[in-house]
Parts: C-alpha cells; sequence; structure tokens
C-alpha cells in the first residue's frame, strides 16, 4: 500500500505535509478533502478519520493506517525544516 494525503485547496498544514514527504523521498497520492466531504470520495475510513481530527487537514493514510495527530504534526517540523525549493513549489 501508498501513502495518501487528503488536501484542502491553499492549505499551508498540506503543502508542509506533502513537502516534509517529498523531501523524504516518500511517494504519495494526494485527495482532496472537499471531495471526501461531498460525498464524491467515498472513503469511509477517511471520512471517519475527519470526523475524529475535527476537520483539520490534512489526512494522511500510510500503509493503511492513519497518522494520529502527532505524527501528522512531526511531518509539519519536518515540513518547516525543508531546505530543497522543490519541496515549496506547487504542482502545476
Amino acid at each position: 500500500m501508498a501513502t495518501e494525503v487528503w488536501t484542502l485547496p491553499d492549505c499551508p498544514r498540506c503543502e508542509k505535509v506533502k513537502a516534509a514527504l517529498r523531501a523524504r523521498g516518500e511517494e504519495f497520492t494526494e485527495r482532496d478533502i472537499g471531495k471526501l466531504w461531498a460525498g464524491e470520495d467515498r472513503d469511509v475510513e477517511a471520512m471517519v478519520q475527519l470526523a475524529l481530527q475535527g476537520g483539520a487537514a490534512p489526512l494522511v493514510r500510510r500503509e493503511g493506517v492513519f497518522l494520529k495527530p502527532g505524527e501528522v504534526e512531526a511531518l509539519l517540523a519536518e515540513g518547516d525544516k525543508c531546505s530543497s525549493s522543490s519541496c515549496h513549489t506547487l504542482p502545476r
């Protein structure tokens, strides 16, 4: 299984988590929390996790297990330390 990251547009926390994963060389699939919330993405486990996190983005699932809020915070801290400019460039 791969890593999945549910994000929102223009979300600084989402960008930092993705930057941290890129800096680690970890491949991930980006998914849209808006589609999850609207019912267009019917991932029940992700919806439950979103509710447990109080609707906070991003959600990260690695190898079928959602990261706990503290683990997401650790990735956020890593994203702040990323020195590669390519990590902070939005995909076109």
